[in-house]
């Protein structure tokens, strides 16, 4: 990219009505913008309408990472709580978990009208003027969470290692290589089961609701049991981890399906689990239980067997 072609490249502008950001300020403008982008989107694909209105939602990280990368997340939250305290935005909770505080946004276009009514600066021109567009490569919004911020410290656990005899693990281990544990001492269970549910919705297309709620009470449980026998905290897992996770665990689900009921199947295995002396290098992470490996292992040594 040259210095010139942020000024030409005008598939990648977003235009921005001058009498809008007149009327609720610049930086308001632009982000009322996006959201009515959003729910056009929404309306046009006939999902998420409620209570007469439709709605987009999703968490101040990804509003800074998929829309306004040019403002930080203080800024944004700024932003957002302005439009709200002036009326222009609704925000609500219609997630479907009570752990879920995903906050769900629409526009009051009456208080809109009202504003334009009431503000006798405003002028039908319709010139505009244009700001950076990101909305070229973009998705829908995700449901992830505003309490999500990967951390990159130093105090990390990453400890795949051998069983006891010195055996490897299973080569299907999930995050050997491509994953970081961040273990700063908080109890992340919450996040990690609000992103699940995000993963499972908008990565791997779960419709099924029993699935996914098999899913959270399935990784729900493994968290306590962690921090009952270690007395921490299971560290954070990225999304890609997280993913492998899901899916291992549902795949497990069918492979052992004579074995295993998802509802409940896997509390025994991941009992079992924190019994296992796996050596010196214990790994008690929930992606060490969740590959085939492992599972297939636990199942042999359950009463399943």
């Amino acid at each position: 990219m040259t210095a010139r072609s942020l000024f030409i490249n005008k598939d990648r502008m977003l235009n921005i009505r001058q009498e809008l950001a007149m009327l609720v300020g610049l930086n308001e403008a632009i982000v009322l913008n996006q959201i009515e982008y959003w729910l056009e989107f929404n309306e046009r694909s006939g999902k998420n309408f409620i209570d007469g209105r439709y709605w987009t939602f999703n968490t101040y990280e990804d509003w800074q990472r998929d829309n306004f990368p040019f403002w930080s997340i203080p800024t944004i939250k700024r932003i957002f709580a302005k439009l709200e305290k002036d009326g222009y935005v609704i925000s609500a909770n219609h997630n479907t978990y009570s752990f879920d505080k995903t906050k769900w946004y629409s526009i009051d276009y009456k208080k809109l009208e009202e504003s334009m009514m009431n503000n006798r600066t405003y002028q039908n021109d319709t010139t505009d003027v244009s700001f950076c567009d990101i909305r070229a490569n973009q998705d829908e919004p995700t449901n992830t969470r505003e309490y999500y911020t990967e951390n990159t410290s130093k105090s990390t656990l990453n400890s795949f290692s051998k069983e006891k005899g010195g055996a490897n693990t299973p080569t299907d281990r999930i995050g050997a290589k491509d994953d970081v544990f961040h273990n700063d001492g908080k109890d992340v269970k919450g996040e990690v089961l609000t992103r699940t549910i995000r993963l499972c919705r908008d990565k791997l297309f779960y419709d099924d609701d029993s699935v996914v709620e098999n899913i959270i009470n399935t990784i729900s449980y493994y968290f306590d049991k962690y921090h009952e026998h270690t007395g921490g905290f299971h560290p954070r897992m990225s999304d890609q981890t997280l993913i492998k996770v899901i899916e291992k665990l549902v795949e497990g689900s069918k492979d052992f399906e004579d074995l295993i009921s998802f509802d409940n199947g896997y509390y025994s295995l991941i009992d079992k689990h924190f019994t296992v002396n796996y050596g010196k290098n214990i790994d008690w992470h929930l992606p060490h239980f969740a590959t085939e490996g492992i599972i297939q292992r636990l199942a042999y040594k359950s009463d399943y067997y």
